[in-house]
């Protein structure tokens, strides 16, 4: 067997195949006579597996403190932050797979775990946040409040680029609120409006930085991040329908565990004389069973995932923006009345087969809307017992029934009606993900 180096540790581990040190204390490949001793001999497995996490979590702390010391060497800055990258890889992936599967965990392996997950934690701020490791480490409370509003996920490189994400300076670290003209002030994250629980309270964060935003009073919808592109992706607007794969894990029971839908425009920044900057402004829109909301939580969170786009013009941009807020319009005023009608019909439409049901509703009529593709998330056996030629008996049944039982008709409306995640996905294969020109060509290929 040959002795290995942490990036083939790390390609090792992807595999899920067994490691163990030697007495030389180099990385093997566990065989057959190691793997037999991992079942039958007692404590071997533990033992084992502590010892693999104490090397690597002693490497990584190493990397980590050399760091600093090694920034005005280029060459070795260069080495030390791959092999840091490697190890932070690998050291993720023995925590999650090597030390979890352990029914019952010694002290020792506890101990390895909490210590591999804090300096985890801070490495994957720093570097998502482009932040000091040093000043990471010597201001554990501001870790915790970064990880418990889950900044490394909502802070994207242009919201960095643009001045909207953290800063750093003279030992405190810097959230930036949306100020006048849209140019962002920087505000001490001590000052930051928190809960008890830590998170972040009346503020959410948009392309220009932290705003209030309470989903039960705003209706004027603003782009949540900017990024740059290239080519037709910079200079053409699209309309994205993204759907969120369903994990079906009882650890992440709760937002997202069937899946979620939602809707995203991209618009990209024209300058003065109408051409494109490089910049491109993204909307994200989603319904929660509960809200029409303008900044969809999944936009944070990363879990595996489908979309299809399609070309939309700047005006079909602007009347797609003009839809939505008219929608959460609507649906504030039903909140406060629930008899109230929109005397617009083609609004009290779209607010009826898109907001009165699921997410995967929402976004497939809106998609629709403004491409003619049509996605139908209904599991096959809801649209075999309840086709759609009879929604007319069903609304005149809907209309006559007193208001106290409408909560009653929202669930069988869910039942009958209601559009589902996971059968978004099967739909994501028939309408594959493509550019504009590929969408072009596959027009020009139908017509010969």
């Amino acid at each position: 067997m040959i002795n290995l180096n942490i990036k083939q540790v790390n390609q090792v581990l992807k595999k899920n195949k067994s490691l163990y040190l030697n007495e030389n204390k180099n990385w093997k490949v566990a065989g057959f006579k190691q793997r037999l001793a991992r079942v039958f001999v007692p404590g071997y497995a533990k033992r084992h597996d502590a010892e693999g996490a104490e090397a690597i979590f002693s490497r990584f702390h190493e990397l980590l403190t050399q760091i600093p010391a090694t920034e005005k060497d280029g060459i070795k800055a260069e080495a030390t932050a791959e092999e840091l990258k490697q190890t932070a890889a690998a050291a993720d992936i023995y925590l999650k797979k090597v030390l979890a599967r352990h029914w019952i965990k010694p002290k020792q392996i506890k101990r390895i775990m909490s210590k591999l997950k804090q300096e985890i934690n801070i490495y994957k701020l720093g570097t998502k946040l482009d932040l000091p490791f040093n000043a990471l480490k010597d201001n554990s409370d501001f870790v915790k409040f970064a990880l418990k509003n889950h900044l490394q996920y909502k802070i994207t490189p242009g919201h960095q680029k643009n001045g909207c994400g953290v800063t750093y300076n003279n030992g405190t670290f810097y959230l930036h609120k949306r100020g006048e003209n849209d140019q962002p002030i920087a505000t001490p994250w001590k000052e930051i409006p928190k809960r008890k629980s830590g998170a972040i309270d009346g503020l959410e964060l948009f392309a220009y930085g932290w705003q209030k935003y309470d989903p039960k009073v705003n209706y004027q919808i603003d782009p949540v991040k900017i990024y740059e592109a290239k080519g037709e992706e910079a200079e053409k607007p699209r309309i994205e329908i993204k759907t969120i794969r369903p994990s079906y894990s009882l650890k992440t029971i709760g937002l997202g565990t069937f899946g979620h839908s939602f809707i995203r425009i991209h618009e990209p920044i024209l300058d003065d004389d109408k051409k494109p900057t490089g910049k491109v402004k993204v909307y994200s829109i989603g319904y929660n069973l509960s809200n029409l909301v303008f900044r969809d939580p999944f936009e944070d969170i990363s879990r595996p995932s489908c979309s299809t786009f399609n070309e939309l013009s700047f005006e079909d941009v602007e009347e797609a923006k003009k839809l939505i807020t008219e929608l959460r319009k609507l649906e504030l005023e039903k909140k406060n009345d629930r008899h109230y009608r929109s005397s617009d019909k083609k609004i009290e439409r779209i607010y009826k087969r898109s907001v009165e049901k699921t997410c995967a509703n929402f976004a497939s009529n809106i998609y629709k809307e403004f491409t003619g593709v049509r996605f139908n998330g209904r599991p096959i056996i809801t649209r075999i017992l309840f086709p759609s030629f009879l929604d007319p008996l069903f609304d005149k049944i809907w209309n006559i029934l007193p208001p106290f039982l409408n909560g009653i008709k929202k669930k069988i409306q869910i039942i009958t009606r209601g559009e589902f995640p996971q059968m978004m996905v099967f739909e994501h294969h028939k309408h594959p993900k493509y550019s504009p020109i590929k969408q072009r060509r596959h027009a020009v290929a139908a017509a010969a």
